[in-house]
């Protein structure tokens, strides 16, 4: 760009000024339409300037109560809930995990704690049977002392009485229909339950425990594995809990790299 060129103001279309308002008049067509150009750039910038500050402030306004921000999500306590179903991971099987599979673990808990703190009725979540190595792994995460979940070493049986306890087991005959307030859902803490199938089972069944599964095949169709992480089985239940449908539950939590499709009721 010239020396001209660049000690211009453009005013509108037509007219070009140097920085001291004389009217330039020497200038070639190419250089008016570069100038011509400019301005019209200059001037949507400025425009998307000033509806990037707008748009700013209205989120702004809109996140704000009573002139204080709001930076957390709304979280919800056991206590102040409506719904009083218990589900607990049991974390008895400390021997059968490394370090490794156990942070896994502990961060699988976490996504359970998080959902049920989002959810507006959560349930009354527990964590049992806490020992070993896990506990020791577990106590170097300072922030679970501040979670809203009871935590205890106790086993099962020390803690319920067996009438009322429930193991979730894919391996069960048994279907699970609905959930009660009065019985204890427990969800098996073992990362990957196909690595040791049928461990839930025998546990349920030497203890005397009931057991059952989730009805994923009365209501959906996998082509992936149907192995489901700790906290979507979690996450499942909590859909339920609010949603009293299985399906949807299951479509709400199920990723879609499983392959998942909804099943069709062919009598309908």
């Amino acid at each position: 760009m010239s020396e001209k060129e660049e000690n211009s103001v453009e005013i509108d279309n037509s007219i070009i000024l140097d920085n001291n308002l004389n009217i330039i008049t020497n200038l070639s067509k190419r250089q008016k339409r570069r100038e011509i150009r400019r301005k019209k750039f200059l001037e949507i910038r400025q425009e998307l300037r000033k509806n990037k500050k707008e748009k700013k402030r209205n989120e702004k306004k809109n996140n704000s109560v009573n002139g204080e921000n709001i930076i957390k999500k709304q979280i919800f306590t056991m206590e102040q809930s409506k719904c009083r179903i218990n589900v607990v991971i049991d974390m008895s099987f400390d021997e059968l995990m490394n370090e490794r599979t156990v942070r896994k673990t502990i961060s699988q808990l976490a996504y359970c704690y998080a959902t049920n703190r989002r959810t507006e009725n959560p349930f009354q979540f527990s964590i049992v049977n806490l020992n070993g190595k896990t506990k020791k792994i577990f106590d170097t995460y300072p922030s679970y002392s501040n979670w809203n979940v009871n935590i205890f070493n106790q086993s099962l049986n020390e803690l319920w009485s067996t009438e009322k306890i429930i193991y979730l087991t894919a391996d069960s005959d048994n279907l699970l229909e609905t959930l009660n307030e009065n019985k204890i859902y427990v969800i098996g803490g073992l990362l990957d339950h196909n690595h040791y199938k049928g461990i839930c089972l025998k546990k349920a069944e030497e203890n005397g425990f009931a057991h059952a599964r989730l009805p994923i095949d009365s209501f959906i169709q996998l082509s992936g594995r149907k192995v489901l992480t700790i906290n979507q089985v979690f996450e499942i239940l909590i859909n339920f809990s609010q949603l009293s449908d299985w399906k949807n539950a299951f479509l709400n939590v199920i990723p879609k790299r499983k392959g998942i499709t909804e099943k069709i009721d062919i009598t309908e």
